[in-house]
């Protein structure tokens, strides 16, 4: 018996086995296989196999040069050494990268400017241009001293199968530069146009959504965490750990909000210590699951609090005393046993990546953009 007149069944076994580089392979050995590939309950049973490690990634913006992205394989770092590699992907505007604003199941969300936003297939290497965004309405932007700055969130809603983008805009007292009004705005991939969304209330610290649980959070100014779902579009509040209330309540502006091994995490400078408390959310939603983790003798701390602009990147599996942190200028490698930080790069903005067997929709390669396709349909050149 040929391979070509296996049992279907038989065959998903052998297939759902195959790392993903080399499952886009078969796509052209026959119609059936390429339907078999690229069926939903295929995909899924791929997706969840055990067969297949993730490995993280963190993505890398060159300070002096922002359309350029450098990636490192943070579990397998040797000490402190960050070896990157160039990554090529194509940019559609002759603009430079501002900002990285989330990666999600093999996309990467890029900001050239207020609205030229791009989400760019890491394995695809092809891109989805994004339509501009509605003008804010603030009456206020009539009078001066005022003016509008952006944060951004990007995620995936496994409900509806779709990829969502967030923009917010914020009214911004330019002398003082305080935030005191936003409005709300959703793009999603499958229904194309920008929707406005209901206000929330508080103001937000000016950051971009951090994606966990398939929603975006930030930090506001009174210090709590406000959720956003992607599935129900709608906002609640993420519980803090009860013992930080009153210890935190000087420094509600100097709380920083991160992501740490898929987990939501909440970092800031004891009072009057070098002491860094980061409490890492180990289970979603449950107020009791935050851990403390103290980083001693950490020198970007002050009694004044930490650099908000400082944001944990990674808590090393393989040498679990190492903890990844970005200023938006280097990124430091802090080892926590011999309380030392050492900069271990240069670079101007940074994500992290999974790379996982999760099948992400595809950019149709027609080039119209209000088509959205299975995954291996489109993989020319897969990495």
């Amino acid at each position: 018996m040929s391979i070509s007149q296996l049992p279907e069944d038989l065959l998903a076994e052998v297939l759902v086995r195959l790392p993903r580089r080399l499952l886009s392979r078969f796509n052209c050995v026959s119609k059936s296989w390429k339907d078999l590939i690229s069926c939903k309950y295929f995909i899924n049973r791929h997706k969840n196999s055990s067969h297949h490690e993730n490995s993280k990634i963190l993505l890398l913006v060159d300070k002096r040069e922002y359309s350029s992205f450098y990636t490192v394989e943070l579990d397998s770092l040797p000490g402190n050494k960050l070896r990157t590699a160039k990554l090529k992907l194509p940019h559609p505007f002759k603009t430079r990268v501002k900002r990285i604003s989330g990666c999600c199941n093999n996309f990467l969300c890029l900001c050239y400017s207020e609205n030229q936003i791009v989400l760019s297939n890491l394995i695809s290497r092809k891109y989805w241009v994004l339509p501009d965004a509605i003008d804010p309405s603030f009456p206020e932007l009539d009078q001066g001293n005022y003016g509008v700055s952006y944060v951004y969130g990007f995620g995936y809603d496994d409900i509806n199968d779709d990829y969502k983008v967030v923009k917010v805009a914020c009214l911004v007292r330019v002398t003082v530069h305080l935030i005191l009004s936003h409005e709300v705005q959703i793009y999603s991939l499958k229904s194309n146009p920008w929707r406005r969304l209901p206000k929330f209330s508080g103001r937000l610290i000016y950051k971009d959504g951090k994606l966990v649980n398939h929603a975006l959070h930030w930090m506001t100014v009174d210090g709590n965490i406000l959720a956003l779902g992607l599935k129900t579009e709608s906002y609640e509040t993420i519980p803090q750990p009860k013992e930080v209330s009153e210890e935190l309540e000087s420094f509600k502006k100097t709380r920083v909000l991160g992501v740490v091994e898929n987990c939501l995490c909440v970092m800031y400078a004891h009072k009057s210590t070098s002491l860094l408390h980061l409490w890492i959310m180990k289970d979603y939603g449950v107020q009791d699951s935050w851990t403390k983790v103290v980083v001693k003798g950490f020198p970007m701390c002050s009694p004044y609090g930490i650099n908000p602009f400082l944001q944990p990147i990674s808590y090393s599996h393989i040498q679990i005393n190492q903890i990844f942190f970005h200023d938006m200028e280097y990124v430091y490698a802090y080892d926590t046993k011999n309380q030392t930080l050492q900069k271990a790069a240069s670079f101007k903005s940074t994500t992290t990546y999974i790379k996982s067997s999760a099948y992400p929709l595809m950019l149709s390669s027609s080039g119209d953009s209000s088509t959205l396709v299975e995954p291996w349909s489109c993989w020319s050149n897969p990495i």
